[in-house]
């Protein structure tokens, strides 16, 4: 948030929170029926509210100045990305041959043909191995 912004707001909350002490003498004034006291509060009263009214326009102006700024920053960091120039990587043929016999002979790895992978073991809550194929949970019993 810039200055300019901060400086707004909280002058705008101020003379709006200042504003408060005229408008009630001018309740006060209304209710003795003092007519120039009550001139003499709405006048403070309508100062305060102008002085509001001016720090607020002076936050907007903050706020679209702080808009702008991120615009712009966004504008040249898209320029800057742009401009970069960039690395390129360029595998070899030898590299390509490698990557291939190496992802050829994992896929054949493994359990040889005709033979069958072995069961998963199962264990007890007391640490001890089910003997019962069929089960596929481990037991909870106590």
């Amino acid at each position: 948030m810039n200055a300019k912004t901060m400086e707004g707001l909280m002058g705008a909350g101020l003379n709006i929170k200042i504003r408060d002490t005229p408008m009630r003498v001018y309740k006060e004034a209304e209710r003795e029926g003092d007519l120039a006291k009550m001139e003499r509060a709405m006048g403070y009263a309508n100062e305060f509210a102008g002085r509001a009214a001016q720090y607020q326009t002076r936050a907007e102006e903050g706020m679209e100045d702080e808009l702008e700024e991120i615009r712009e920053e966004q504008e040249e960091k898209q320029e800057d990305s742009a401009n970069k120039d960039t690395d390129t990587v360029e595998v070899s043929e030898e590299g390509k041959e490698m990557l291939a016999n190496e992802t050829n002979s994992k896929q054949t790895e493994g359990i040889p043909a005709g033979e069958k992978a072995a069961e998963p073991v199962i264990y007890t809550q007391s640490g001890k191995t089910d003997g019962d194929p069929d089960r596929h949970i481990i037991d909870r019993r106590i």
